[in-house]
């Protein structure tokens, strides 16, 4: 049986992998493969092709799905040598905007540039690959839709009831926003690393700071990089920094909102996210 939404199919998982080089409460990997231990059931992952998954008793497809377009897929694209960035990305003028971020507002923003216009990418995870580099969603996610959870809908104006159930049992909803038709990959254009100015107190105010050194650049990147531990266990990680480098020579920018309601500072972080899209 196939996921409605998602590249798998269910069957058979080992508990381990005899020859796993990383091992931990939730993923075994050897090279070219992984199992994945998640409550609603073991994942067996290898690069370009379907997840077998082994679902638990009472699991549900959208549950399957779910990890599927996050930490799951994630993992997979890194087997395959690709660069697996936690962000959300749009498409700014035929390339790709792709914002990353520590602090809660990562999606809203990026679902607040939807709404003003600009094609969703992705949303939880960036994949990166090629030469030059191409910015696309997980091959599992199918049409790109931003997570939200109720008060980011409510700031955006959006009806929660038009949104779809992400899981059962998790209040955040699924939202298809922006123009549709989204293309597989697209070239990458800048990266938008989103931090909370502490030192702010202006919440319709919202500043940035281009990244100087390179150094700055590829730590960041590598910090929002997924599965960081498994890549550098499977001896990936030259592979990965390179890719971090590589990411990092596009225009990059630190950009710094309030400390107050994402809400009332999301105007002037999109305008100001449009500006440097530029």
């Amino acid at each position: 049986m196939s996921g409605p939404e998602a590249d798998w199919v269910t069957g058979w998982v080992p508990e381990a992998l005899p020859d796993a080089v990383y091992r931990s409460h939730l993923v075994e990997a050897a090279p070219g493969r992984a199992i994945f231990r998640l409550p609603v059931g073991r994942f067996l992952l290898a690069p370009d092709a379907p997840a077998v998954v082994e679902t638990a008793a009472g699991a549900s497809d959208k549950d399957i799905a779910c990890m599927l377009r996050g930490p799951v897929g994630a993992l997979r694209s890194s087997l395959g040598g690709r660069f697996a960035l936690r962000a959300s990305a749009v498409e700014v003028g035929r390339r790709a905007l792709v914002v990353c971020g520590s602090t809660f507002g990562v999606s809203t923003l990026v679902a607040s540039l939807a709404l003003r216009g600009h094609r969703l990418l992705a949303d939880g995870v960036v994949v990166v690959s090629g030469t030059p580099p191409m910015v696309s969603a997980l091959p599992e996610a199918g049409q790109p839709r931003v997570t939200l959870w109720p008060d980011s809908a409510a700031h955006l104006g959006l009806d929660l009831d038009q949104g779809q159930v992400l899981r059962p049992g998790v209040g955040s909803r699924l939202f298809a926003l922006g123009p549709g038709g989204t293309p597989a990959e697209i070239g990458l254009g800048w990266v938008v690393s989103l931090a909370v100015d502490h030192k702010s107190e202006h919440p319709d105010q919202a500043t940035s700071h281009p990244f100087a050194a390179v150094s700055q650049r590829v730590a960041t990147l590598v910090g929002h990089q997924w599965h960081a531990e498994v890549v550098a266990a499977l001896g990936l990680q030259a592979e990965q920094f390179n890719w971090a480098v590589t990411i990092g020579s596009a225009p990059m920018f630190r950009l710094l909102r309030s400390t107050g309601s994402i809400g009332l500072t999301l105007p002037p972080l999109a305008e100001r996210a449009e500006e440097l899209a530029v």
